[in-house]
């Protein structure tokens, strides 16, 4: 893979809190494959209500554990996100049919 899709997918999955693979041939392609069902084994939801802010644009959001003992855990999310407008619900953000 050249460079520049390399450089892309990256900053794609690091925005989004996902993560590239790639392969090679097909034994990579088992590689992956297994790497991706052990990580949806062990996926996790965490949502929260921000306070309110007038930032209308990007807020970063950071989670960390607190207990030493939680250290051997890995912690993949997304950078931030950009709020839905209070006047925009997810019907009218859908695409017409």
């Amino acid at each position: 893979m050249d460079p520049a899709t390399s450089a892309v997918f990256e900053r794609m999955s690091a925005a989004t809190g996902g993560e590239a693979y790639y392969a090679k041939n097909w034994r990579d392609e088992r590689q992956a494959f297994s790497l991706i069902r052990e990580d949806l084994a062990h996926l996790y939801f965490l949502s929260y209500y921000p306070q309110t802010n007038p930032n209308r644009g990007w807020r970063t959001i950071t989670v960390k554990l607190k207990d030493p003992k939680w250290k051997k855990y890995r912690i993949r999310t997304r950078s931030g996100y950009r709020p839905i407008p209070a006047h925009v619900t997810v019907d009218a953000a859908s695409p017409a049919q």
